[in-house]
């Protein structure tokens, strides 16, 4: 559970590069594969937070959907819905807890 955090996603941003001196997807497509990728595994991790009631976890690693190397990718429309059902789920339990 202790690799949801802002160091991960450096690494995987490193993996992504390499792949793509490899030249084997063009930029564009390699770009939206980093950015579902991405959303997916700050949303996955979220989600096991969350099952274990533990949200100040589940939006700590949420708030990596803020990182400025996430925000430039873009949103990804594969998981824009999920996206807003946990940011739902999330705010409204910080309303609860207030």
């Amino acid at each position: 559970m202790g690799m949801f955090q802002a160091q991960t996603l450096a690494t995987l941003g490193r993996i992504f590069a390499a792949a793509a001196d490899l030249s084997i997807l063009s930029p564009a497509e390699l770009r939206q594969c980093q950015c579902d990728f991405f959303h997916q595994f700050i949303l996955a991790g979220t989600w096991r937070f969350l099952r274990r009631w533990q949200w100040q976890r589940a939006q700590a690693v949420y708030q990596l959907l803020n990182l400025p190397e996430v925000v430039a990718l873009g949103r990804s429309r594969r998981w824009q819905g999920l996206r807003w059902l946990l940011g739902t789920w999330l705010w409204l339990l910080q309303q609860v807890s207030s």
